[in-house]
């Protein structure tokens, strides 16, 4: 067997304790930045015909914010040059990671990565391709305990040019929601300090990089009010020899083959090579140094006994796996070499190791680029006794035909990687029946008719239960669709009764008939039963409940679960509008503070958010303001004095609000995403209306004079007690209205003066049921920035309790004479 080895181009050195950009750079205060985290080391550049390995080193490499790409918040960036192609820009990509840095020439390629980024591109932000003008896939590596990160690009990436002709800027800066920390005067939690007074505009937002020979990093990257820094390229000349004759082949025998850093490696047990004289190459930089070493032998090997049968990368956005020696005899069970699951819930994922019984392994599966049911799913499990390991996932809403990659993690390395695949199901994926008799632990069942429990597609459906889990235990009951073409997922509370048994009502209007779903009940957040359900048609008992609503109905809902403040927690399910407000009731228990993670990759969003309760409550209504995405608005806020949310990282993306979908959120009891979650949940969002765009009229959606006069978008609101909901007003010719609901004698009166500040037509507001008996919290209050709501008249002995309230609607700023329109609002036990 004849193979090339890796041959090391050059290892670039760089000053210790420079993260400072130009000087005088300091580090936010939060711990999320440790010293060293932006302090580059070196860079290792490697070579094969076919792909080009860049490795970063750095003094510190952690995770503060859990990184998808297992290290956070450093972002490495590589500035290419190739000298021989006309073209480029001496600008960044706009709408790009906004680096504040102009460059002396025009580069041609940037590749990026961070814990949550990755990107190979153009000066226009165009994804690089390769000869087929298919868009370019590359991997990397990650090693926090050595401090490394490595980019392994094909060379058909950079069109082909030697790795030795070409020349590069190599960056390090900060990751923050997509784009780079800012720099300010003075540091603050989650922003750099030591920017120049006059000049933050053109501050660079970059705290280390590496310079040519001559070149001092603070001259590189100074600036001023009127000039941005300007970064030189560093060539990447070959290191030199320490012979005449150079090793350009190693010829095995036998050997031993094994991955590492995107590369199969061929370890020779027995081996001879050929020399052929080398050619004259320019000195490498004063940054550069040799690395390439002479075996006792006099063979000149880049790596100890390890040459490179160079393969080319196809498709993958997965770091490489380690070699065969660290992955502890692990794999996956996989029928000719490929992992299939079905897109139904509790999916199996197994294999075996030789790690020790007890170890934890991170099971992950990551659909592959260019999927158009993009997912990220990671599940902890431990080895069992016999050395076998299985984790399962909810793949119900993954497409079939939908591909991915599965690996095993330990210790921040990859055991073992192979393929998957999303395959039809038979039967469409049902739920398996589970038998009226079968109990799951602590002898608890659910109650049904039948083979599966069966619930109308009605509000207040009763899911029941009998268990022997102590008297006044907090059971939560969760139902999932089983069916992809109908997702959807309820949550609800319920209480350990005296005798045993447990109840809790769910809203199941918006689920077509005939929708499978699994009905799973967790105590202490273990699973202690589980079983199969259907949506049905509604039979007699459903008569007499409030209509179903409409898809019109549903698009204007904005509901969030009321929450336990003896501990952390959060709403397990909210909804709302997309392009509008949606409140998220946050406790944080006997703390003061939460972290709070919304989305993730699946739907190429996520939020990491610290929530803070200043005020002592324990309690905080977080509202997320989906149709900020995109703006310079902050996306989540606090909705009373004294509480805070700071967004600690956030895509920058190019919307103007989020589409509808579902968000998966996660909160987690420290001030940064660490460990795993105390309470997972989702936040969905309809499409409809929001921000004074009114959606098409329809008779069962509209509740005004005319259709364009002054009223609600909806004769009928809905809402449960505790929880938040949203009315739709249209102001038609009016600037001032007065909402009046309920009267005194349903016990709830709340009256109030809205102005439309924007004079966009409409004043979208929030009625919290909580706020009714509270006078030190307004129960109506604006959802859009500009408009106001001056509450005159507002009692009501507590919580706004179960029943139906009307709505009136008055022109001016009085609730005198005849209200322009009516609705009603029905608000339904928790």
């Amino acid at each position: 067997m004849s193979v090339q080895g890796p041959q090391t181009i050059t290892t670039l050195q760089d000053p210790t304790g420079d993260d400072n950009g130009p000087g005088g750079y300091t580090y936010p205060t939060a711990n999320a930045f440790p010293d060293g985290v932006f302090d580059l080391e070196s860079l290792e550049i490697e070579a094969t015909p076919s792909q080009y390995t860049f490795t970063f080193e750095v003094e510190t490499l952690n995770d503060a914010f859990s990184g998808f790409n297992n290290f956070s918040p450093h972002w490495f960036i590589l500035w290419v040059r190739d000298p021989t192609r006309s073209g480029g820009s001496t600008q960044p990509v706009s709408n790009g990671i906004n680096p504040a840095v102009e460059f002396e020439e025009p580069w041609h390629y940037r590749v990026e990565l961070s814990g949550f980024t990755n990107s190979a591109v153009d000066p226009t932000g165009t994804t690089l391709t390769d000869s087929n003008g298919d868009p370019v896939s590359f991997a990397w590596d990650v090693d926090r305990q050595a401090g490394t990160v490595s980019i392994v690009v094909p060379a058909e990436a950079f069109g082909g040019t030697d790795i030795e002709d070409l020349e590069i800027v190599p960056a390090l800066g900060s990751e923050d929601r997509g784009s780079l920390r800012p720099v300010t005067e003075t540091a603050g939690g989650y922003t750099f300090g030591g920017g120049k007074s006059g000049a933050i505009d053109n501050a660079p937002r970059l705290m280390d990089i590496f310079t040519p020979s001559g070149v001092d990093q603070s001259d590189a990257l100074s600036y001023d009010a009127q000039t941005m820094a300007t970064l030189p390229f560093v060539p990447i000349n070959r290191s030199p020899r320490p012979a005449v004759g150079a090793v350009v082949q190693h010829c095995c025998s036998t050997a031993d083959l094994s991955f590492r850093r995107g590369f199969l490696y061929a370890r020779c047990t027995s081996s001879w090579h050929e020399t052929v004289p080398s050619t004259d190459r320019p000195q490498s930089n004063a940054h550069s140094t040799a690395s390439e070493q002479p075996t006792p032998s006099g063979e000149t090997m880049s790596r100890a006994g390890a040459v490179l049968l160079a393969l080319a990368l196809v498709g993958t956005a997965l770091a490489a796996p380690v070699s065969a020696a660290d992955t502890g005899g692990t794999q996956l069970d996989a029928d000719g070499g490929t992992v299939t699951l079905a897109p139904g819930a509790n999916q199996t994922v197994s294999g075996e190791t030789d790690l020790d019984p007890g170890t934890t392994v991170l099971v992950r599966l990551q659909s592959q680029q260019n999927e158009s049911s993009p997912f990220l799913k990671q599940q902890t499990v431990t080895v069992n006794e016999d050395g076998t390991f299985a984790a399962q996932f909810d793949m119900t809403m993954v497409e079939p035909e939908t591909a991915f990659n599965a690996s095993v993690r330990y210790d921040s390395r990859i055991l073992t990687n192979t393929t998957g695949t999303v395959v039809p199901c038979e039967g469409g994926c049902e739920v398996p029946a589970d038998s009226e008799s079968q109990t799951g632990s602590n002898g608890t069942t659910l109650e049904h008719e039948g083979e599966t429990v069966r619930v109308a597609s009605a509000p207040g459906q009763l899911i029941t239960g009998q268990t022997d889990i102590d008297p006044g235990t907090a059971l939560t009951v969760r139902l999932r669709s089983a069916d992809p073409s109908a997702p959807f997922l309820r949550q609800g509370s319920a209480t350990v009764q005296s005798d045993g048994s447990f109840r809790t009502a769910t809203d199941m209007s918006s689920v077509p008939v005939g929708t499978d779903f699994e009905v799973t009940v967790l105590s202490g957040g273990e699973t202690v039963v589980e079983t199969g359900g259907t949506v049905v048609e509604c039979d007699s008992d459903c008569r007499d409940v409030t209509p179903t609503p409409t898809p019109e109905d549903e698009k204007s809902v904005t509901r969030a679960a009321s929450v336990d403040t003896g501990t952390v927690d959060m709403s397990p399910i909210a909804e709302g509008v997309a392009g509008g407000t949606v409140p998220l009731n946050v406790s944080v228990g006997d703390r003061d503070n939460a972290s709070l993670v919304i989305g993730g990759p699946a739907v190429n969003y996520q939020l990491n958010a610290t929530v803070r309760d200043g005020n002592g409550d324990r309690y905080v209504m977080v509202q997320f303001h989906t149709g900020a995405v995109g703006s310079d608005e902050p996306t989540l806020t606090a909705r009373d004095d004294g509480d805070t949310v700071t967004i600690r990282s956030e895509p920058d993306l190019n919307v103007d609000r989020l589409d509808p979908a579902s968000y998966d959120t996660a909160l987690f009891a420290s001030e940064a995403p660490t460990g795993d979650p105390v309470m997972e949940g989702t936040i969905v969002l309809h499409a409809g209306e929001t921000d004074g765009e009114p959606a098409e009229s329809s008779e069962s959606s509209a509740a005004s004079d005319t259709e364009t006069g002054l009223g609600l978008d909806e004769t009928i609101v809905r809402t449960r007690t505790g929880q938040q909901t949203t009315l739709a007003l249209r102001m038609g010719n009016e600037s001032t209205a007065t909402v009046a609901i309920g009267t005194p004698e349903s016990g709830v009166e709340v009256i109030a003066t809205v102005e439309d500040g924007t004079g966009d037509g409409a004043v979208p507001l929030l009625f919290d049921t909580t706020a009714t008996g509270d006078g030190d919290q307004p129960a109506l209050v604006a959802a859009q920035e500009g408009d106001s709501v001056t509450v005159t008249t507002q009692r009501a002995d507590g919580a706004v309790a179960p029943g139906d309230y009307d709505i009136d609607i008055y022109a001016g700023s009085s609730a005198e004479g005849s209200p322009r329109t009516s609705a009603r609002s029905p608000s339904r036990g928790r």
